[in-house]
Formats: structure tokens, sequence, C-alpha cells
């Protein structure tokens, strides 16, 4: 099996404070779950496209109604990537072709398809160089490049026939022109003629400078575009590879590991940057690098999912988008507080933060009310034990009743003149009846029962570490979103609603595990409940 490399960017900069937010929802009417690859409107940040396994989805209002505008359902063509260019335009790849709208999706037309036989695949779009009408389409079987107003397209001499999942033109900023393939990083200068391999496939690792191994073009492809970033405020190429990140200078020509910049060893599947940190979506959520201390923080409140399978920020709208196994989710001004000397006054300190809360029930407390409520506790697997045990002392009872009802019929034959009689009765009756008891010994040895009980204690040990997960993951969202309210209260009415509305979401979601345990013990309360503490300061 090959490796992976995927190329991301670190926007160094200087970097203080926490950043308040939490994921949101945007998968209302959207026609299934599974995004793997999303892209903005540049000139509408409420304008969202989503591209999934069987269909491209598009909504006009920032997530609140979906509709499906290119569907191609029964292929094995998902889509592997989105390109949306000044003029909102949306190129979208899937399968061997390079399909186009200009209207917002209403009308599709097929701007190019890949030649050959085998190795088809779009994989990635990017804009060539200064040029607008020019796009760099990466294939499973070479670098092509297509001009949009004509269609016209060509494969591009002195690259060879290699599987290209990212592309980026560094022409307009005086950078090389670099491609990722599954042979190799390759750079090209101005001509697009004379490509060189920078990155050997089989390239052995030093021990005291590694080297980047060998990698596979098909755990690359999941990733969305951007894939390949500079960064001005770093002086260079910077790279998510094999679960480390690696930097590269201006030229992309070597590239070392930084130590210290794992992600808890969980794979990338795709990044996005920003004007002041950049995003990896990774199997066990979002991260956002802190280059004030070198390190990623995860980003997980709200998001259904911790497995994002693609991430994109919006410029315009300064909002993150992931996509993740159970839906989209949005996240509002991620970098709100993040910058030198920012961050919420007259903070509390930890204690005095979380001692405001000291009146609700504990987190033991609302797992307890929620086994109870589900009626899963060990108490009673231990009870039908018991009750299994003795189950030998008690016999089987049995009960047997025999009623009989006999009629006697004689005839008397009469003479030469006298008719025949017959003669009825007397009428015979018997009523038997019987009761066993039987005891079976050898349940005092081993009982029968106890298998089934054995598989119903499994089911339920099951059932219940669902739960408790469950209501644990729901009880430290909700004191996480407290705690931010606390801290960063919203400074508009829109976004203070959008809080409270998710704060009684999570309350409600408690209190359908707990049987509304936790609305009960945190009734009372000044200002309709916990919102008087966290409002009214």
């Amino acid at each position: 099996m090959r490796k992976v490399m995927m190329l991301v960017c670190v926007f160094l900069g200087t970097a203080g404070g926490v950043s308040f937010a939490e994921w949101a929802p945007i998968s209302n009417g959207l026609g299934e779950l599974g995004i793997r690859t999303l892209a903005v409107d540049p000139r509408d940040a409420a304008v969202i496209y989503a591209g999934s396994e069987r269909a491209l989805y598009r909504t006009p209002d920032g997530g609140r109604t979906w509709k499906e505008v290119l569907s191609f359902k029964g292929r094995s063509s998902p889509v592997k990537c989105l390109y949306l260019d000044e003029a909102s335009a949306v190129y979208v790849g899937v399968g061997p072709r390079v399909r186009f709208s200009t209207d917002g999706g209403k009308r599709w037309k097929t701007l190019f398809k890949v030649p050959g036989s085998s190795d088809r695949a779009v994989l990635c779009l990017a804009r060539a160089g200064r040029n607008s009408e020019e796009l760099w389409v990466g294939t499973g079987n070479g670098l092509f490049v297509l001009n949009t107003r004509t269609g016209k397209a060509g494969r591009l001499e002195g690259f060879p026939d290699v599987a290209v999942g990212s592309v980026r033109d560094g022409s307009p900023d005086g950078h090389p022109t670099i491609a990722v393939t599954n042979r190799g990083i390759y750079t090209v200068s101005t001509d697009r003629v004379h490509w060189q391999k920078t990155l050997l496939r089989h390239e052995p690792e030093a021990e005291e400078s590694p080297r980047l191994g060998q990698f596979d073009i098909e755990e690359l492809l999941p990733a969305q575009e951007p894939r390949l970033i500079y960064s001005a405020a770093g002086g260079g190429f910077y790279a998510s590879i094999d679960r480390g990140l690696w930097a590269a200078g201006p030229d992309a020509s070597a590239w070392e590991k930084l130590d210290g910049r794992l992600l808890g060893g969980h794979p990338v599947n795709a990044i996005a940057d920003s004007p002041r940190t950049f995003y990896a979506a990774t199997d066990a959520g979002v991260f956002q690098w802190d280059p004030r201390s070198g390190t990623f923080r995860r980003i997980t409140q709200g998001l259904g999912s911790r497995r994002a399978q693609a991430i994109f920020y919006s410029r315009s709208g300064d909002y993150l988008l992931a996509g993740t196994a159970k839906g989209l989710f949005k996240y509002p001004h991620p970098e709100i507080n993040f910058g030198p000397g920012e961050g919420p006054e007259r903070s509390p300190t930890a204690e005095a933060l979380l001692g405001r809360f000291e009146s609700e029930p504990a987190v033991l407390e609302v797992q307890n009310a929620a086994i109870r409520y589900a009626e899963c506790s060990p108490e009673k697997i231990e009870a039908w034990r018991r009750a299994a045990s003795r189950k030998a002392f008690f016999p089987t009872v049995s009960l047997d009743t025999d009623l009989n009802r006999d009629q006697n019929v004689d005839i008397d034959r009469g003479g030469t003149n006298d008719p025949d009689r017959f003669i009825i009765g007397p009428e015979e009756k018997s009523l038997d009846w019987s009761i066993g008891l039987n005891w079976d010994l050898g349940d005092l040895v081993w009982n029968g029962d106890q298998t089934s009980i054995d598989t119903r204690s499994k089911l339920m040990v099951e059932l219940r570490n669902d739960i408790v997960s469950e209501v644990t993951h729901l009880y430290y969202e909700r004191r996480r979103l407290q705690a931010e309210m606390t801290l960063a209260p919203p400074a508009d009415t829109a976004l203070e609603v959008e809080k409270r509305l998710r704060l009684e979401e999570l309350t409600s979601q408690i209190d359908a595990l707990t049987g509304g345990f936790l609305s009960r013990h945190t009734a009372g309360r000044a200002d309709g409940g916990e919102r008087g503490s966290l409002w009214n300061r």
C-alpha cells in the first residue's frame, strides 16, 4: 500500500486569546450526509456547494435550504473536486469529465472529457497562472491545461503520465508551479515544459533530516481543494504528510519534517487556510493551527461526528464549513479572538467559572438518571441472575382433569303386533383430576436460563455504554457552551438567540435521555433557569 502526501499551508503569525464558538448543523434538506467536497461562492458567502458520492448540492441562503443541482445516481463517480471562479461559475470534476455551470447549477455542460481508456478520473482543478480562462486539470493519467472559454484542452508536454492529485500555479507570485502526484512532487518554472521531480517516490529517510517516503494518490483523493498552499508569512510551503508536518522553502526543492507538530497521530483528510492560520480536518475532528505555540487546538464543540472528511474557510463570510459522516456543519468567526493581546476582559478563573454551575446536577447524576430511565442498570441483570438461581427450589405445577359422560340405550323388541321400544338410561358420569409437582434438581448446578441472561446482559451493557457516552457528550458540550456564553457574550441579538436556542436544544436532548432529570434539577434559578447566571452578570 502506497502512502499519502498532501500539502498544506501554515499561515504563521502571532496569536493570542481563544476563539469561543461552536459548530452548528446546516444539513437540513440535504439529500445525503456524507459530504466530501466543499466550495463557497467568492462573491456571495451565502452560496455554498457541497459534493457527495451521488450528487452536488447548492444552498443560496447559508445552509437553511438545499437543492440538488447535479445528480449522477447509479454511477460510481463522486465529486472529486470543485472550483469557483471570480464570476461565480462552478466547475466540477466528476469521473472523467469536467462539467460547468454559469447560472447557479440550473444548466450544466460538459467542458472536457479525459481521453484514454483507463485512469481517466478528474482529481483536481486549479487556476492556471494569471489567465482567468485557463484551468489546470489533474487526472489519473497526467496533467492538462483547459481553456474554459473555448473548451479546448491539451496534455501538458514534458509531464509524465501519472495521477495528479493537486496543482498550484505559482507564477503570479513568482514561485514554481507544483504538482503532487502518485510518483512524487514535480515543479516547473514559467515555461511549463521542464518539469523536475523534487520528491522521489522511494527516497530513503535520513536520521538527521527525515525525508518524505512513498505515498498513495488514492489516499489523497478525499481531500478537498486547495490541497497545496504557499504561506507568505511562513516563507515557504507546508505539508501534512504521514501524520506529521513537513516544510519546504519558496523553491519547494527540499522538505524536512517539523518535530512536535503532529495532530495526535490522526490522518489528515482535508485542509483549509485562512488569513491568520489554517485548519485540518482529521478522523478526530477539526484542528486549528496556533502559530504562537506551534501546536494544534481541537475545535469540535457541536460537531456531530468526530470524523471530518472535508473543510472549507470562506474569507468573505468568515466562517468554517466541515463535512462529516453526519452532515454539514458551520463554525462562525473562528478567529474572532485570534490575535495578540486579545481575549475576554476580566475573565474569571477556571474554578470561579465552573463554580457557577455547581447547583446543576453533576455528570455522574445525569448518567445514572439516563441509566434508570432506560432501565438498563446493572442491578436489573443481578436481579435476573438471583431469580434464576432460585428457580430450582420452585416446582413445576401441573393439573389434569378428566370428565366422562355415558348414556345407555337398550332396545325392547315387542311381539308380532307390538313395536320395538328404545329404553334410554340411566346416565353415567365420572370426574377424575390430579395435581403434579416436579422439581428439576439439575437447576441447582446449572440453569439454562443463564445463557439467555448472559446474552441479554451483553446487549444491555452495549446499550448502557451507548447511552452513557451520548449523555456525557451532550452534558459537556452544554457545559462548554455555558462557559463560552459567560466568557464571550454574543455581540448581537441574532447570535445571542442562536446560542440560547442551542443551549435549550442540548438541555432538551439530555432531558430526552433522562426523563426530564436535568430540567427538574435546574428549575427555580433566576431568570428562567440557568440562563440567569449566564446573561445577568
